[in-house]
């Protein structure tokens, strides 16, 4: 394991933005093929949404899979962590992410049923 990819598990949001701040690969995967956005998705710290916001502003795509072809949202859904939940932009030409979450205040109807 890189540092960046412990700092990103551990939820350590400093010792995150500093990795990448000095250039640390970002496009690094694990042996099962998960980005660094995949264990945002899957364990809960208070971190997470922060890290994975810094990690998707410093390229990681967070649509893209794992060997067993789960991105993260996949696994942030099954596990209930809206707080991560990943969208691309309803824009088919971007490639801006947003962040969505259960209790954001005025998220539409359509939003909450994610």
């Amino acid at each position: 394991m890189t540092a960046l990819q412990v700092a990103v598990s551990a939820g350590s949001v400093r010792v995150t933005d500093g990795l990448v701040a000095n250039d640390a690969d970002v496009r690094v995967r694990t042996t099962d093929g998960k980005t660094l956005a995949h264990p945002c998705c899957l364990a809960w710290n208070p971190g997470a949404a922060e890290i994975l916001q810094s990690l998707i502003e410093a390229g990681v795509d967070a649509e893209e899979t794992d060997i067993e072809g789960e991105r993260p949202k996949h696994l942030a859904c099954s596990l209930d962590h809206s707080d991560v939940l990943v969208m691309r932009s309803s824009d088919p030409t971007s490639n801006v992410y947003q962040l969505w979450a259960k209790s954001q205040s005025g998220a539409s109807e359509d939003d909450q049923e994610l």
